[in-house]
């Protein structure tokens, strides 16, 4: 069985897409990965990737015995990507069906990362659930820290998450803070704010995603480079 890992958040622009791109990227060069947009926002991986045509993890939810019939290798990745859909599907993919989907890839898959929009309802509970680990991506300032961490409160409060599964990653961070003392749960890794950074560019994140990664998996190897900081391709 591989791994589950859902990258989530309660803001939007967190930078959560980013960094689920940037593990897709540098996992998929070491690991079978499959990357599911969980969005119904809608989510930007159709647009970012240039993909046409109506497959979605609607029709993934209701075929799952044939789900790779419904995963797409975006040109130039080694990575699988299963779309997300539209505001009115969003009910369709929760509860049962949405944990033996995920349970199928996980099977078919050495890591399964979920790329999720900011909420906190049904879908995202049930994912919550079903992975293995969820990394909670927040800003890097104090009154964003402080939100993150009275919606962890409230999970506990009502039982609606193990919050022993959860880890915290501090993007776009600008001001000097002790973030080991502000997070509820660990944080595992604070990424500086970038001045230009581009959706799915590996710019500045290649480092912290390896690094993420070797907390994940025991066997993943750093990747060597030359002089000038360059990945050494085989």
């Amino acid at each position: 069985m591989g791994k589950i890992i859902t990258i989530w958040g309660n803001k939007g622009g967190a930078g959560k897409s980013s960094i689920a791109l940037a593990l897709a990227e540098v996992a998929s060069e070491q690991k079978n990965v499959c990357l599911v947009e969980l969005d119904f926002s809608p989510g930007c991986f159709r647009t970012y990737f240039k993909i046409t045509g109506d497959i979605s993890i609607e029709n993934a939810i209701d075929d799952v015995e044939n789900v790779e019939k419904y995963l797409i290798t975006p040109e130039g990745k080694k990575y699988k990507v299963l779309l997300g859909d539209f505001p009115d599907r969003a009910e369709e993919v929760k509860g049962e069906k949405l944990t033996a989907l995920l349970n199928t890839l996980s099977k078919k898959f050495d890591l399964v990362l979920i790329d999720t929009q900011p909420s906190t309802n049904d879908t995202i509970l049930d994912t919550i659930k079903a992975s293995d680990e969820v990394f909670m991506v927040t800003e890097g300032a104090i009154t964003t820290l402080g939100r993150g961490n009275g919606l962890l409160d409230y999970l506990e409060l009502h039982k609606l998450a193990d919050l022993e599964k959860f880890k915290m990653i501090v993007n776009k961070k600008e001001k000097k803070l002790p973030f080991d003392e502000l997070g509820k749960i660990p944080i595992i890794k604070v990424i500086p704010k970038f001045r230009r950074h581009e959706l799915g560019s590996l710019n500045g994140f290649r480092k912290h995603a390896e690094e993420i990664l070797e907390e994940c998996f025991d066997d993943m190897q750093p990747q060597k480079r030359g002089l000038l900081g360059r990945l050494k391709r085989k």
